[in-house]
């Protein structure tokens, strides 16, 4: 899809058009055609629609934003805060989420080292893996 027909797609809440995006500026565009590629990558607008997507709500959006978060990529680094979306994306059943939030209790990123919890929520990750 063109890259202006995606913006005004996501500029009117479309969360598919958001999600896309926002991929198409954290990954750059898998098309050859350069002429609707989105050249260089942007980690800061990709942030930016992601951000949008999860105020709505969107699982994989708050995945992606605490990711941004958890990292520093496109935002200042802050393990509180990816912490606060991974939980958000978990309660909706990420297994993405599930997986990050048994990495922050194992290492104690921004949380207090908690080996039950980073067991509980591995557990979560591969049960859903298997459900899937």
């Amino acid at each position: 899809m063109n890259i202006e027909k995606l913006k005004t797609r996501a500029s009117k809440g479309n969360i598919k058009a958001i999600k896309d995006l926002a991929d198409r500026y954290y990954f750059g565009d898998k098309k050859k055609a350069q002429s609707t590629a989105i050249i260089p990558k942007d980690a800061n607008k990709a942030f930016e629609w992601w951000k949008i997507g999860a105020d709505m709500g969107d699982e994989s959006c708050l995945t992606n934003l605490g990711y941004c978060y958890h990292i520093g990529d496109g935002v200042k680094q802050n393990n509180l805060k990816a912490k606060k979306c991974w939980d958000q994306a978990a309660k909706k059943g990420s297994n993405g989420a599930y997986y990050n939030l048994a990495v922050l209790y194992a290492n104690g990123w921004g949380v207090s080292k908690d080996s039950k919890k980073a067991i509980r929520y591995y557990k979560k990750n591969i049960k859903k893996k298997k459900d899937n």
